[in-house]
C-alpha cells in the first residue's frame, strides 16, 4: 500500500471512519476476506495496532452474521462490543446487548468471565426507583452479593438465599 500524502491518508481514514468504529470494522473485515495479504499494511497505514485491527474485523464478522443493528453497536461502544464477540450467540444475544448497554466495560468483562448462563435459563429485568434499588442492593449484599462498581456480582445466588429465608 502506498504511503501517499498525509492529507490523502487523513481523508481516506476519515472516509473509512464514516459512522465510527463499525465502518472501520466493516472495511477491515472486507480487506481480511478479499485481500488478506494487505491486511497488515492497511492496519499500519491507518495507525492502529494489529490486535485492534483483527478485533475490529471480528466485530463486523460476528455481529453482521447475527444481524445486530450497527447503530446499537456504535452506541454500546467499541470496547464493550469487542468483549461480547466471544460470547455472542443468537440464543443469548439480546441479554448480552442489554447488559452491555447497562454496565461499564470493566463490569461487563467481569460478568463475562463467570460461567455464562446456559440456554434455557431465564433472565429477569427490574426497573426500580433509586430508593427501592438501594433496598434491594442492601438485601443482596447482606446475603452474599459483592458490589463491583455500579453493579453486583453473585446477585442471583444472594437473591435465592434471601428468598429461601422467607419460608414460603
Amino acid at each position: 500500500m502506498s504511503k501517499g500524502s498525509s492529507k490523502e491518508k487523513i481523508e481516506m481514514i476519515a472516509d473509512w471512519a464514516g459512522d465510527g468504529f463499525i465502518s472501520i470494522a466493516k472495511r477491515l473485515r472486507e480487506i481480511q476476506d478479499e485481500s488478506p495479504e494487505s491486511f497488515v499494511s492497511v492496519a499500519e497505514f491507518m495507525g492502529i495496532g494489529l490486535r485492534k485491527a483483527y478485533d475490529l474485523a471480528k466485530i463486523d464478522r460476528t455481529f453482521s452474521a447475527l444481524g445486530v443493528d450497527e447503530k446499537r453497536l456504535a452506541a454500546i461502544g467499541w470496547s464493550k462490543v469487542r468483549l461480547l464477540c466471544e460470547h455472542a450467540e443468537e440464543s443469548i444475544l439480546e441479554e448480552l446487548l442489554i447488559l452491555a448497554e447497562q454496565c461499564t466495560a470493566r463490569e461487563l468483562a467481569m460478568y463475562l468471565k463467570q460461567d455464562f448462563p446456559s440456554p434455557g435459563m431465564k433472565s429477569v429485568l427490574f426497573y426500580l426507583e433509586p430508593k427501592n434499588y438501594e433496598v434491594l442492593e442492601k438485601v443482596l449484599v447482606a446475603y452474599g452479593a459483592i458490589k463491583v462498581g455500579r453493579g453486583l456480582i453473585d446477585k442471583e445466588d444472594a437473591l435465592l438465599r434471601a428468598l429461601s429465608d422467607l419460608k414460603i
